[in-house]
């Protein structure tokens, strides 16, 4: 599949460094923005990347993997950086190698995982916070096991704690409640409410990771 017939001005990318064709960092993963493309040379232009909120900068001849979003799948490129440019803002040249790979089936695949999350609710005037896990997790919502029992319908904040320094915090909406009757514990189904694409490419950056994972591991 072609790269250059898939790609869009303003995409939102994530990116990993490479080294002899093995991942630098696993866990390092960054956010930048498709700038431009250009067709003739075949080559794009994509912004400085962002790691935890600051400006990360690429090196020249330096090997990357891209991944960008769409409604129906994932897909991921190999490419290399030729060089940095300063075009009112910096910037870098990349050069994509071989083709388009398609590595998932959904944007919003969920993603069977415990991890801790916190529901913060409005009561009586004051905020109630409920310590819950996940079920699984979507760049769209989550299934959330909890004690207490909440309300559908109910707009709720939700705080995720993707790892010890990545916890991020979204709004969301109660879409389901139901109690189970062996354990008393509630089976909650939140979607999230407005997300910004920042916080959405950071838990899909997640998704992502632990799913390499696993299937290096062979469990998918």
């Amino acid at each position: 599949m072609d790269v250059f017939s898939q790609l869009k001005i303003g995409d939102r990318l994530n990116i990993e460094r490479y080294e002899k064709g093995v991942v630098l960092d696993e866990k390092c993963i960054l956010n930048a923005q498709l700038m431009d493309i250009d067709s003739y040379k075949k080559e794009i232009y994509i912004s400085a990347p962002i790691y935890k909120g600051k400006r990360y900068f690429l090196s020249e001849g330096q090997n990357i993997g891209i991944f960008f979003y769409r409604d129906t799948a994932v897909y991921q490129f190999y490419a290399k950086v030729l060089k940095q440019v300063d075009i009112n803002i910096i910037a870098f040249v990349v050069k994509p190698k071989d083709g388009l790979y398609r590595i998932q089936r959904r944007k919003h695949y969920r993603l069977p995982v415990v991890i801790k999350v916190i529901i913060e609710q409005k009561r009586n005037g004051k905020m109630h916070k409920l310590e819950c896990v996940t079920k699984d997790l979507s760049g769209g919502g989550i299934k959330a096991i909890c004690n207490e029992k909440l309300d559908e319908g109910e707009n709720v904040g939700v705080r995720l704690y993707l790892s010890k320094n990545n916890i991020i915090m979204v709004n969301g909406k109660i879409i389901r409640s139901v109690k189970d009757t062996i354990t008393g514990c509630y089976e909650l189904g939140i979607k999230f409410d407005k997300i910004s694409q920042a916080n959405e490419d950071n838990i899909c950056a997640f998704i992502f990771g632990r799913q390499r994972l696993l299937l290096k591991k062979k469990l998918i």
